[in-house]
């Protein structure tokens, strides 16, 4: 499914959304509370979290907010394919 991202227009938040349509998929933001460390010592600066049903909310830390929307992208269709079975 084609995605489509969009900057968070909250006051004070700083990110993107995520979604499939009209259908909000989740969103990658900065982590404020602290950047924990990879396993190559890098800075793990951006969190996503999913709004799908049936999937956890918190999907993991990442280093830039591409890799967080790609691993929303994947989640996505992980998700649509269990529901063609």
């Amino acid at each position: 499914m084609k995605i489509k991202v969009e900057k968070l227009t909250l006051k004070y938040s700083n990110g993107v959304e995520v979604r499939c349509g009209k259908w909000k998929i989740g969103s990658v933001v900065w982590n404020s509370s602290g950047n924990p460390k990879g396993d190559n010592g890098e800075d793990l600066k951006y969190k996503a979290h999913c709004r799908l049903p049936g999937i956890k909310e918190f999907v993991g830390n990442f280093e830039t907010e591409q890799k967080g929307v790609e691993k929303l992208q994947s989640v996505l269709d992980y998700w649509i394919k269990g529901l063609e079975q």
